[in-house]
């Protein structure tokens, strides 16, 4: 079995094949790493997938429609006017204020009585708050401790300021897609820096397992080999898992019962060969 076919065909193979688990012990080279990127690389289509589309979702809500939804500011001499009752809300579609304009002095900054206000105008200043690294990566919804940025108008500024209009000329939305780019190569460099971290922990394990119950004789190597592609049933159900946003108490020990009983599985693959 080539090599390169072999890592395509190990794929699904493993799922059921204890021919294969003979093939990789006796044939491959190496400790698995380049069929360990594949499985991992693969498994995060889908992740990423559903990442993006949050991301793409969480862009627009957090960080364009606080601009995008300010109405049409008129500019004297450094002064924002604008003619109506303050402090003027406005709000997303889940009911949050998203952004103030108050030139009455009542709201003079972003704090925590509007926990998701992102873009407060004053009399002469105008107030942003982008979302923090965790808010980012979904691991938050609070924005509290993130930096505020304030932009002063020079008291010789006139004209007009459009939320829409700033957003298209200085490509702020751009930024999405730019964010967007890297979400796969972090996602599947995560999970295969995590994957290698536990590879040999678990092959050593393995080995010394298969000498004690099986008196099964496994270089480092071949243990390593074996346990990337035993692994690939759980890394697929766990990534289906990610995938489909599911978690529920005792997914981890499931994870767990599916790696040790595939490993076993192909250790008992090679006794009887």
């Amino acid at each position: 079995m080539q090599k390169k076919q072999g890592y395509w065909r190990a794929l699904y193979l493993s799922f059921y094949s204890s021919r294969l688990y003979s093939d990789v012990v006796r044939s491959w080279q190496g400790v698995g790493i380049g069929y360990l990127l594949l499985a991992v690389t693969l498994g995060s289509i889908p992740l990423s997938g559903r990442i993006i589309l949050q991301f793409d979702r969480f862009f627009e809500e957090q960080m364009l429609a606080p601009f995008q939804e300010l109405p049409t500011l008129d500019i004297k001499n450094g002064q924002v006017l604008f003619d109506k009752p303050m402090p003027y809300f406005i709000k997303n579609k889940q009911g949050e204020v998203v952004s103030i304009i108050d030139t009455s002095g009542k709201v003079n900054k972003i704090d925590s009585t509007y926990p998701h206000l992102k873009v407060l105008v004053t009399k002469n200043e105008i107030n942003f708050q982008p979302p923090g690294l965790k808010q980012l990566l979904g691991a938050t919804t609070s924005s509290a401790n993130t930096k505020i940025y304030t932009h002063t108008l020079p008291e010789d500024s006139n004209g007009i300021f459009d939320g829409k209009t700033w957003v298209k000329t200085t490509g702020f939305a751009k930024l999405k897609i730019i964010f967007e780019l890297f979400i796969f190569p972090f996602v599947t460099l995560f999970y295969f820096v995590i994957a290698l971290i536990f590879l040999p922990i678990i092959a050593t394990l393995g080995q010394l397992g298969a000498d004690v119950f099986l008196g099964l004789k496994l270089k480092f190597k071949e243990s390593c080999r074996l346990l990337a592609v035993s692994a690939t049933p759980m890394i697929f159900f766990f990534f289906l898992m990610r995938a489909g946003n599911v978690v529920f108490p005792g997914l981890g020990f499931i994870y767990f019962l599916i790696l040790v009983g595939y490993f076993i599985f192909a250790m008992y693959s090679l006794k009887d060969k």
